[in-house]
Order: structure tokens, then sequence, then C-alpha cells
């Protein structure tokens, strides 16, 4: 079968590898469609904190079981959704079933073999049956939707908020949908592309700002009004735009990944606010299996975001899209 197959960063090839059988307890999945992420830029560049190679990328994927192993409920034919996350499953957090916050979290497609491929062997426990009205690729985009809600559910999301996003790239849109779903109130977006605050709007957005046309300090033009403001950039200058738009007693909630350390923190705005700071990793499977609903009742669209369907075989043009034209390329969608 093919796969996806990064050696060490930069050198990457579609290679013909052997194809397993799945023992007890395992499954044997073909791949239907796999979400193209920022987080795979990363490893393919060699930028990924976590990564170990040589790998097959791929944590946002669906299938349909091909073959399932001895001890497994799921058999052929039967659809699934992956939910990517693994722990020590001895510890505190694992013992809760909130792997997220396990110590020794890993991640398929990261720190063990993924979805870059046309038949993958995982361990049942990772597959969540989707809905026989649900499509693959929705099901392919559980991953992201999951974040969002982990999100909104760290941030309170509800009736009465006023909330403001930072970045409307993927993330941004998805927790926009979950927050209006809930009644809340979004805001302001804001974001480098007209295209990705337009979208935003359609979503129920009040207002937005392009940062690249506009003054960069926000709160001067939106005073703080915010209650609850994600960031879902994770750069030093979107948390400092975030803590001058959160309003006293408001909450920011950091969903961007910061990459390295920041230099300062301004700590005398959050004693003059008294703001709080909540951080996100990732979900627990209760909030991925909650995510397959929504998409499957239609409360979250995730086809409105997705730019591009690419087969696997035209990676480097998906990545040339992902680092070259992010203005057009918001969310791809690979198929084996």
């Amino acid at each position: 079968m093919k796969a996806i197959v990064v050696d060490r960063p930069h050198q990457y090839t579609l290679k013909e590898i052997h194809r397993e059988k799945a023992s007890q307890g395992q499954v044997r999945l073909r791949v239907k469609h796999i979400g193209f992420c920022a987080s795979d830029v990363k490893i393919l560049r060699g930028k990924h904190p976590f990564a170990k190679y040589p790998l097959i990328p791929g944590h946002e994927f669906s299938g349909e079981v091909i073959e399932a192993g001895d001890g497994c409920t799921l058999k052929k034919g039967d659809r699934v959704a992956v939910f990517p996350l693994f722990g020590c499953e001895s510890c505190d957090p694992c013992q809760r079933d909130e792997v997220n916050r396990c110590q020794n979290l890993g991640i398929v497609g990261v720190n063990r073999n993924g979805g870059f491929c046309e038949e993958i062997v995982i361990d049942e426990k990772h597959l969540l049956r989707i809905p026989k009205n649900m499509m693959f690729e929705q099901a392919a985009l559980a991953e992201p939707v999951a974040v969002a809600l982990r999100a909104c559910n760290r941030g309170e999301c509800g009736s009465g908020n006023r909330i403001a996003v930072l970045g409307a790239g993927t993330i941004g849109p998805l927790i926009i949908q979950v927050s209006v779903s809930r009644g809340a109130n979004v805001l302001l977006a804001t974001d480098q592309f007209d295209n990705r605050l337009q979208l935003a709007k359609e979503f129920g957005v009040v207002n937005t700002i392009n940062v690249t046309k506009e003054d960069r300090n926000i709160a001067r033009r939106k005073p703080s009004e915010y209650n609850v403001v994600f960031d879902c950039v994770g750069t030093e200058e979107t948390f400092r735009q975030a803590v001058d738009l959160a309003c006293s007693g408001g909450k920011i909630i950091l969903v961007g990944l910061p990459f390295g350390e920041w230099k300062g923190m301004p700590i005398s705005e959050f004693f003059r606010k008294e703001l709080s700071l909540i951080v996100t990793r990732v979900y627990n499977r209760a909030e991925f299996t909650l995510a397959i609903d929504l998409l499957a009742k239609g409360t979250v669209d995730t086809s409105r975001i997705i730019t591009h369907r690419l087969d696997m075989t035209n990676l480097k043009d998906a990545l040339s899209l992902m680092e070259h034209s992010q203005q057009s390329a918001i969310k791809i969608v690979l198929t084996p």
C-alpha cells in the first residue's frame, strides 16, 4: 500500500510499504479522508517539537473498517472517526478519561504513524463510530471541531458572553460556530485576510478587523467590552491584544500553541483587570464524541472552511498552498 513517509525534516516521499494485519484488539482501516493542518506542516519541515522520525503523519482522519482482530466490537464495513490521543493509561488524568492532561500524552501522526496512507492498523480504542448520514470528510474534521469545543468549554461559553476571536483560520471559525450555537455574542474576529473575515461574519460575527490594514492597536478602536477572548494564533502580539481587549474580570483562552518562550507577560494588566488566563490542550474523549454529534446534526459546518480537496499524491501542492497561499487556503482535505 502507499503512504507518505517523512524520513527526516524536509525529506518525504510517497512509498510502497508493507500491508499489516490486525492483531487482537486492533482494526485495519481503509483511510477515506485526511485533514492537512499546520501541525503537519511543522512535521514536514522539522519544526514540530514532539515529532519522531521516520513518521507517517496525519492525525485528522476517518475511515472504513476492512478487518477487525480478535476481541474487537467493530466489524467490517463500520464507518469511523479516529480519536488520535493516547497516554500512559495509569496516571490520574488517564484514569479520569482526560488523556489530554497526561504528562506523557502522545498523538497518532506525531508520536506514532498516522493517516497519510491508504490503510492503517490501529488499536480499536482510537475509533469512534459515525452515523450513516455523516460524510467521511466531515468525520475527518471531528478533530479540529473537538479542539474548538474544548476551548469553548474551558471558556464556559454561553448566553450573555461577549466574545472576541483572534485568528480566523480553521479553529477560529469553529469556535465562532460553537459559541453562537450556545447563545453567545461573538462581537469581534481578527485576521490578516479578508476572505476569512467574511466567512467569520457569515458564521455570526458582528465586527471584523483586518490587522494588516488597520491600526494593530485593536483596543484603541474596540474598547474592552469582551469578557471572553480567544487567542487562536498564540503569538506575543496576539496575546497582548487579547489582554488589551478583555474587560475587567474577563477570561483569555489561549488556544494557539506558542512555540518558544515569550520574553514578557503583562502581569500588571492581569492585576489591574483581575483577568483569568486559561490554556487549552487538545480535548478529551467526551468532547471528541460531542464533536461528531455536532457535525452529524449540522450544528457545526466544516464544508465552508474547506478550500481545497487534493489527492494525497499532491502533498507537495498542499504544502505549497499552506505555506505560500494562506489567503486562499483555509482548510485542505486529502484523499489517499
